[in-house]
């Protein structure tokens, strides 16, 4: 596996210009290693910042570099593992940095204090697996692994070694996701009825990568009704493949206690659409992950009066229901990945548990791979002549 063993430096040289060494002390005698095991405090983790490997150098990997970068107050990027040499030009954009071609080659030269995973999904087992063993803290993009057993594997490996993994479940780092939790439960929906969500276009780079949307798109819709409902039991999930035998359009329904869960994903709609609708007693929401806007409405009286069922002339109709009175509920728009990334670097300086824990990673793709067991069986089914 490229991305794991002993491998050799690349031309990047990991003495790179400019790319600090981190102090031998912090606060007198406590070594600067192992920064989750000592006191931590805001002077601390100003004057140490911890130093950080990224693994990876795709699409998302870029991202995490960018956003990395951004945050010298908490982290040094001290290098990225990156096997595809055709990328590592991609490290030096923005600043310096050293580049190595495996995990074992990183944990032995740059001595990092912790590691973001955003390699492909299939390498995740083997990776993670290996900083655990090294006694290494991690986030690990979603999905956690490639299959819920590898995941459970790698749960089980922190939680032996007392290791802290995070899974990179993006969208509880979505303001408007954290506004609507704390709407829902503040109880101003009331009950919840049905939460639905539309996770839909944006077909991948690497459809191979990917797998299928129940993998790529569904498991952060799983998560967000997870975090808003509690943990739901899949009923029943339908879908269609696409030529390379990918399934590239899932509906899934679930129950979560009272409420009902319907989720629709794929990446054939023309437009990227991500978001959000919550049903309860007392009113509705509407969620738009990408614009990070809610729009709150609550019950119409006219919907629930006797006069419902006098009729209306048309005009009136249009009048009542064409324009909900509803509110918008302010929010301060942020970068989900950057509130994920200073999340998981403040939970380990400060010795928290963190926010995403690898058992909220395993509980989302168990479902997503219920799911894809079930649109497959029904796939492989004869239709109806």
């Amino acid at each position: 596996m490229a991305f794991i063993g002993d491998g050799k430096k690349s031309a990047s040289d990991h003495n790179a210009p400019g790319l600090p060494r981190p102090p031998k002390v912090v606060n007198g005698n406590v070594p600067a290693r192992l920064p989750w095991l000592v006191a931590a405090s805001p002077t601390c983790i100003l004057a140490c910042p911890m130093r950080v490997i990224l693994v990876g150098l795709g699409v998302m990997g870029v991202n995490h570099l960018r956003v990395l970068r951004s945050l010298p107050e908490l982290c040094t990027v001290a290098g990225v593992v990156e096997p595809n040499g055709e990328r590592h030009g991609l490290a030096q954009v923005g600043g310096s940095c050293a580049v190595y071609s495996s995990v074992g080659q990183a944990i032995a030269e740059a001595t990092p204090d912790a590691f973001v995973v955003a390699s492909p999904t299939s390498t995740h087992f083997l990776v993670g697996r290996e900083i655990l063993e090294a006694g290494i803290p991690l986030l690990l993009e979603k999905p956690i692994a490639q299959s819920a057993a590898e995941g459970r594997a790698l749960q089980e490996l922190a939680e032996k070694r007392a290791v802290p993994l995070m899974v990179g479940h993006i969208e509880r780092f979505n303001p408007a996701v954290v506004a609507a939790r704390h709407i829902v439960r503040e109880g101003q929906v009331g009950d919840i009825l049905n939460v639905s969500a539309r996770r839909v276009g944006g077909t991948p780079r690497d459809i191979g990568k990917a797998g299928d949307v129940l993998v790529d798109l569904a498991v952060h819709d799983i998560d967000i009704a997870t975090w808003l409902v509690g943990p739901p039991t899949l009923r029943g999930a339908l879908g269609q493949r696409n030529d390379l035998g990918s399934v590239n359009s899932a509906s899934m329904l679930f129950q979560a206690g009272g409420a009902t869960v319907d989720i629709h994903v794929n990446w054939v709609t023309p437009v990227k659409i991500r978001e959000i609708q919550v049903t309860g007693t007392q009113g509705y929401l509407h969620v738009n992950l990408i614009t990070q806007k809610i729009a709150f409405t609550r019950q119409n009286p006219l919907l629930t009066s006797s006069k419902s069922n006098e009729g209306f002339y048309y005009d009136e109709y249009v009048a009542s229901f064409a324009t909900p009175d509803r509110i918008d509920v302010g929010i301060r728009n942020r970068e989900p990945l950057q509130e994920e990334l200073k999340a998981f670097l403040k939970a380990l300086a400060a010795k928290h548990e963190m926010p995403v824990s690898a058992a909220v990673g395993v509980a989302a793709l168990d479902l997503a791979e219920q799911a894809r067991r079930a649109v497959e069986d029904r796939i492989s089914q004869p239709g109806p002549k």
